[in-house]
């Protein structure tokens, strides 16, 4: 029975992908990006983080940029704040791996510590890397975390950010930190100049959140320095990014997602032109078979979880109702007791009372 349901839904996944490839024209080696952040499961709670996992659970994408403020420090950045950021992620087809998360200012704990708790809890649960590379096709993501308490980032990443840039001219680049390119946390920062960076080298897709713009602004996505910059939005108002490269085009479309009503925001969609074309991520079929197993797997686990958790409250519901029939016996004899004294107490005192009158 297991296995006709892994096989069941292997071949329902492999249809629902190959369906959507076939309604929109794309391909296996295209790209899709699904970018969020600011979940703040303490003050927002953790329903729109999940209305947005199961949303996008229905969508198709291959890659999640998460940019930062999963949790909310100082008082909220414990290792139970991050269990439960792990336990949603659970609930999504996709594996943690193709999750790839930065840093915000919330996952910090307080400013000034030099080694808050957060942030160690953020590294030991969620990614022990804080600023990290890596590549799909002929695109480098740089993925640069807030680094430095609540105020930015550390010299030696600024450094290692101009760096990597101007190594990297050759390829596609796209940059996702927590909080926008000319924040004031970045301003504060002497020497830091992304706008020099920007002047100098080409970046080509900036990816931020933080500011929790609607994105029906107009600084919530724009082109400037030959950068597209991009705002995810905020989670508590349901909105987040879907981008799509294309391979063997130099297009980018940027959609606008809205979880709360699981549909597309059509009047916030853009589509761009980037400086050289994309060559497509590399898809081997053994690997997109063992990876869409594995995700098959872990539907059946949750199953399996489901129909355990269903039996626990079987059980559960039986122990009640035995209970339950249990006290209704015992008030039963309890009221029948009640009676029988009641009558035992009455038929004394008409005794009584008869025995006085007869004298």
């Amino acid at each position: 029975m297991r296995r006709l349901v892994i096989v069941l839904l292997l071949l329902f996944t492999l249809s629902t992908f190959s369906s959507f490839n076939a309604h929109t024209g794309s391909s296996d080696e295209d790209l899709i990006i699904w970018a969020w952040g600011d979940m703040k499961l303490w003050s927002c709670g953790p329903e729109n983080t999940r209305q947005a996992i199961r949303d996008m659970n229905g969508v198709l994408w291959h890659i999640s940029l998460v940019v930062g403020d999963i949790v909310e420090g100082p008082m909220h950045a414990e290792e139970s704040d991050y269990q439960l950021w792990l336990s949603i992620l659970n609930e999504s087809t996709h594996l943690r791996s193709d999750f790839y998360v930065i840093a915000g200012n919330h996952e910090w704990s307080r400013s000034g510590d030099t080694s808050p708790a957060g942030i160690l809890n953020y590294r030991t649960m969620v990614c022990p890397q804080l600023n990290y590379t890596f590549k799909v096709g002929n695109i480098l993501f740089i993925m640069v975390s807030t680094d430095k308490c609540d105020t930015g980032i550390k010299e030696s990443t600024y450094i290692w950010f101009n760096k990597t840039v101007a190594e990297n001219q050759d390829k596609i680049i796209v940059v996702a930190t927590h909080q926008p390119w000319d924040d004031e946390h970045f301003k504060d920062d002497p020497g830091y100049n992304f706008e020099e960076v920007l002047r100098k080298y080409h970046i080509d897709l900036w990816i931020c959140g933080h500011t929790h713009l609607s994105h029906s602004d107009p600084k919530s996505l724009y082109k400037k320095y030959g950068c597209i910059f991009v705002d995810v939005g905020f989670i508590e108002n349901g909105e987040s990014r879907v981008i799509y490269f294309f391979k063997g085009s130099n297009l980018v479309v940027i959609r606008s997602r809205n979880h709360l009503t699981r549909t597309w925001q059509d009047q916030c969609k853009r589509t761009f032109r980037l400086r050289m074309i994309f060559s497509g991520r590399e898809v081997s079929p053994e690997q997109e078979y063992k990876r869409l197993l594995e995700i098959v797997k872990r539907q059946v686990e949750e199953i399996a979880r489901l129909q355990e958790l269903e039996g626990q409250v079987r059980k559960l519901s039986q122990t009640i109702n035995m209970l339950t029939a249990r006290l209704e016996f015992t008030q039963f004899w309890l009221v029948v007791l009640i009676l029988a004294m009641i009558a035992y107490f009455t038929l004394n005192y008409l005794r009584r009372r008869g025995t006085k009158l007869a004298s």
